[in-house]
């Protein structure tokens, strides 16, 4: 008499990948999405940290400044009278500094920066607004106001000899050349 082996037969086996086979796809499905969760997570958290940087340096400058002035196009030859000035410039490229990048879309993560001004109707109030967009999609926003801590409080001069270009309806965004005095 011969002993006989017990194994599996094929039909077991055929069965048995096929059901491997559906755990593996749909366990590496829900990894693929959770990475991919987790990395735009990352990057709206990115995003957001690089927004806020930029808020508070714009709400800082603009907040202490003594003078400052949205620069047009036209107005390159006119600027501001103080004892120091610093110049930033918001474009489609980053934010400079006396032309030293502050930011640039690599650090944004190719997000669009967006700055937009508007004066208020107290003419100590400054409306700022900084907006990081990427693919037409608003990825952060942040809005408030700006009080001008060192503009004239007793009344005696009007807004508009610290503030050039800026009008209460007026909204400025985008590319944006702001010149800022402080004096000395």
């Amino acid at each position: 008499m011969k002993k006989r082996l017990k194994g599996f037969t094929l039909t077991e086996v055929m069965v048995s990948l096929v059901i491997l086979t559906i755990v593996v796809t749909i366990s590496s499905t829900m990894i693929i999405s959770s990475l991919n969760l987790l990395l735009k997570n990352a990057f709206i958290r990115d995003a957001q940290n690089n927004g806020n940087e930029i808020y508070q340096l714009l709400e800082d400058k603009l907040r202490y400044a003594q003078q400052f002035k949205v620069i047009i196009q036209d107005d390159e030859d006119s600027p501001i009278s103080a004892s120091y000035t610093e110049t930033i410039e918001i474009d489609g490229e980053g934010m400079k500094i006396n032309s030293k990048s502050i930011y640039d879309k690599k650090q944004l993560k190719n997000a669009d920066c967006c700055i937009r001004l508007m004066q208020k109707d107290t003419l100590r109030d400054i409306q700022l607004t900084v907006e990081l967009k990427r693919d037409n999609e608003l990825i952060y926003s942040k809005s408030g106001n700006v009080t001008l801590e060192n503009a004239d409080v007793e009344g005696k001069n009007k807004m508009g000899e610290y503030v050039s270009n800026l009008e209460t309806e007026k909204l400025i965004e985008g590319n944006i050349k702001i010149s800022i005095g402080y004096y000395g």
